[in-house]
C-alpha cells in the first residue's frame, strides 16, 4: 500500500504500484522498483502503525482513512534555539519531528451501549461460571474469599462507568 503525495499533501491514497505504472506510461521500471525512485516521484510506502490496547469487549479499533507522516518526537527548546544568538523561535517549540516512514493508524471506539453492556455482562457471566463448581454438594463449602468474588462479579453492573470503564476483581488464589 502506497501513498501519492504532490507538494508534500497526499494526493492520493490507497496507491498502488499499478496506478504508479499507469502514471508513468513512457518510463521502463524494473519488476521491483527501488523505494528511493519511487520517493522520487513522491511515492511513499504506508506501513501499519501499532495497535493500540483496547478492551475487545466494549470497544472496536477501526482503521484510520488516511496516513500520517511518522512523528519521531516533538521539537524541544535544544531543537530551537539559535546556535549563534541562543534565541529561541517559541512558534516551534513542540512542533513535530517527522521521520521519513508513512503510517496508517488506528482509532479506538466505544461500542455501542446496548452492545458493551451485553458482552460485559457475557463476560462477567463466564466468570461466576467457572467458579459454579466449588459451590456443588459433594464438595467442601466455598471459601469466603470465592463468595466475595462472585459477589464482586454480580456487583460489577453497579459501578460507576459501567459498562465501559470498570474494574475486574482479582481470582482469588
Amino acid at each position: 500500500m502506497y501513498v501519492k503525495l504532490t507538494n508534500g499533501e497526499i494526493e492520493q491514497f490507497p496507491y498502488t504500484l499499478g496506478d504508479f505504472r499507469r502514471d508513468n506510461p513512457y518510463t521502463g521500471f524494473p519488476r521491483i522498483i527501488p523505494k528511493n525512485t519511487l520517493r522520487s516521484y513522491g511515492v511513499f510506502s504506508v506501513d501499519n502503525a501499532e495497535f493500540p490496547l483496547f478492551d475487545t469487549v466494549t470497544q472496536n479499533l477501526v482503521q484510520n482513512s488516511t496516513p500520517q507522516r511518522e512523528v519521531l518526537r516533538n521539537k524541544v527548546e535544544k531543537d530551537v534555539t539559535d546556535p549563534d544568538t541562543g534565541d529561541i523561535n517559541h512558534s516551534q517549540l513542540g512542533q513535530p519531528i517527522y521521520g521519513k516512514r508513512w503510517l496508517i493508524g488506528y482509532t479506538v471506539e466505544n461500542k455501542p451501549l446496548a452492545e458493551a453492556e451485553y458482552n460485559l455482562r457475557k463476560k462477567r457471566n463466564l466468570l461466576i461460571a467457572d467458579t459454579d463448581k466449588l459451590g456443588l454438594t459433594d464438595r467442601p463449602a466455598m471459601s469466603d474469599e470465592y463468595v466475595e468474588y462472585r459477589q464482586a462479579l454480580r456487583d460489577i453492573t453497579a459501578q460507576e462507568g459501567f459498562p465501559y470503564t470498570v474494574s475486574f476483581p482479582n481470582i482469588p488464589e
